[in-house]
């Protein structure tokens, strides 16, 4: 009869709704996976990018210092060698 019918194919079209919907549901579910991984490699690259930017940091307060000391000593330097020039002017101008 014709409710059987009916039936029947409300069960059909059930029956195929629901699978699609597990397919849809199993792409859901791989989709978000690969969110969750490339959440993963992002998170890593952030923690190596922290690390190299703090390496940097360490590396640019190093050379910072040395570039002074450098400074210093070529003040230093420079003081020493004038000084040693007005000796030298001295000595030579008093043998005349």
């Amino acid at each position: 009869d014709t409710r059987t019918e009916l039936l029947s194919k409300i069960e059909d079209t059930r029956t195929e709704l629901l699978s699609k919907i597990e397919d849809t549901n199993k792409r859901i579910e791989d989709t978000n996976q690969r969110i969750d991984d490339t959440n993963k490699r992002i998170d890593d690259t952030n923690r190596r990018v922290d690390d190299t930017n703090r390496k940097i940091e360490e590396l640019r307060v190093d050379l910072l210092s040395r570039i002074q000391d450098l400074k210093e000593d070529m003040t230093y330097l420079k003081r020493s060698f004038d000084s040693l020039r007005d000796t030298i002017i001295s000595v030579l101008t008093e043998k005349k």
